[in-house]
């Protein structure tokens, strides 16, 4: 191949090492095996805006930097945060596509030289991206969707998420606000009404439904551990957990004593501790 190889990002937000090694095999399959330069990013389908609004003062310090292409989350090998992570995405695409049996000769690209798409590679579809977002709260995941659902804006990406609200919930700014995809942002304003109302049609949604209630983390019987030990309440709760400093939150469904599944959202704003939410939790499962 002439000139460089370029790797445009597209805003996949589990674009791993893994699934680096199956890009390089299909790129072999399409007869790639010499590449005269050498690996270029094109970073351009994501606007130069860093963060959200509303993350002054706020834990965003410890999100890695969003961007279109982003390989292992922006994190090193050891789940640092990389505050520079381009050079770490050229290396690992390098290294994996040298491996393969690719190439790379580092000599100038041709000044005249037409760009040519090799290879399209999807990222996997949002019913299965869920899992890995709600069973390890990965806020760097929700932030990539939300700046994709934004055509590479995060005011775009919100605004289409609020317009969603509206149209199908006709719940309007008076009961949702929100500024950012993953909830850290101080300036987003909902209720546990509002939670309970989502919740509720998330469980009856056919196309969508059963992979959200499956991705959300359970008492007892699977690795995420909740700090909750109440063993009245082991494979009986589906719930997601949130924190901020003067906030603790816990929304989910609650399988009743007699069988029936109930809908619980819960946000305590001010001095508490989880301890203060599973009690009302465990009072409302018996």
């Amino acid at each position: 191949m002439q000139g460089d190889l370029i790797f445009k990002g597209g805003g996949d937000p589990f674009l791993t090492s893994e699934k680096i090694w199956l890009l390089a095999h299909a790129l072999r399959r399409a007869g790639v095996d010499r590449v005269t330069g050498g690996i270029r990013l094109d970073q351009s389908a994501f606007d130069a805006q860093r963060q959200p609004e509303g993350w002054q003062d706020t834990s965003a310090d410890t999100l890695p930097r969003v961007e279109a292409l982003s390989v292992n989350f922006n994190r090193d090998e050891r789940g640092h945060v990389l505050t520079d992570p381009d050079p770490s995405t050229r290396a690992t695409l390098r290294e994996i596509l040298q491996e393969a049996g690719i190439v790379f000769e580092d000599r100038p690209a041709p000044a005249a030289a037409q760009p040519r798409r090799l290879l399209d590679w999807p990222s996997p579809p949002l019913r299965t991206l869920i899992q890995d977002i709600n069973k390890w709260s990965n806020n760097f995941m929700v932030e990539m969707l939300t700046r994709t659902f934004g055509a590479g804006s995060w005011p775009r990406g919100v605004r289409r998420i609020q317009d969603f609200y509206a149209t199908t919930f006709g719940l309007g700014a008076g009961e949702i606000h929100i500024t950012d995809g993953s909830g850290l942002s101080k300036e987003n304003r909902l209720s546990a009404r509002t939670l309970a109302i989502v919740l509720r049609a998330a469980y009856h949604d056919f196309e969508a439904g059963p992979e959200w209630v499956s991705s959300l983390k359970v008492i007892g019987g699977e690795p995420w551990r909740l700090h909750i030990k109440d063993p009245n309440l082991a494979r009986r709760i589906r719930v997601k957990t949130g924190h901020l400093d003067q906030v603790d939150t816990a929304c989910g469904y609650i399988q009743m004593p007699d069988g029936q599944v109930r809908i619980f959202a819960i946000l305590l704003n001010g001095p508490a501790s989880d301890a203060d939410v599973w009690e009302q939790v465990s009072r409302w499962a018996n």
